[in-house]
């Protein structure tokens, strides 16, 4: 077997290793679908403001791109699309109950952020997604029961 058919063997296994291995690839819906997500701060980048305490807060980012929640008050769906570490948000619906101030202050925030172009990292176990004006939420694991 000449060099260059084994090459073009060996990318093949790997290639075949790396997707039946379960690994995900940058970029992927995947990658952000596990586990769910719950807010931890929120705001202007240069002074985050710490989540609402002793409020339940949750993100699902579904592998089918799709996105649920609440952000401490009403709950929330819309569509995201990932292309490299670009997301972008669709439209999102809402309920529309009125909440305490602190509350309704956090959801409004998290809501404007989870619109149009952001970016977003994936580090130490925390999504961060910002948008071009400078605001970010930051993403926690949610405990698990």
């Amino acid at each position: 077997m000449n060099a260059g058919k084994r090459i073009r063997r060996l990318i093949s296994l790997l290639m075949l290793m790396l997707f039946a291995g379960g690994c995900t690839l940058p970029g992927s819906t995947q990658m952000l679908s596990e586990p769910d997500w719950k807010i931890s701060e929120y705001g202007n980048a240069d002074s985050p403001i710490p989540a609402v305490p002793n409020v339940s807060t949750s993100i699902k980012f579904g592998q089918d791109g799709k996105l649920s929640g609440s952000a401490g008050c009403n709950l929330f769906s819309g569509v995201f699309k990932i292309s490299g570490n670009q997301i972008v948000f669709g439209e999102m619906v809402s309920t529309l109950m009125a909440c305490e101030g602190p509350i309704m202050q956090q959801e409004i925030a998290v809501l404007n952020i989870l619109t149009g172009n952001c970016s977003y990292t994936l580090e130490q176990g925390l999504l961060t997604i910002r948008t071009s004006k400078n605001s970010m939420l930051i993403l926690a694991p949610q405990d698990k029961p």
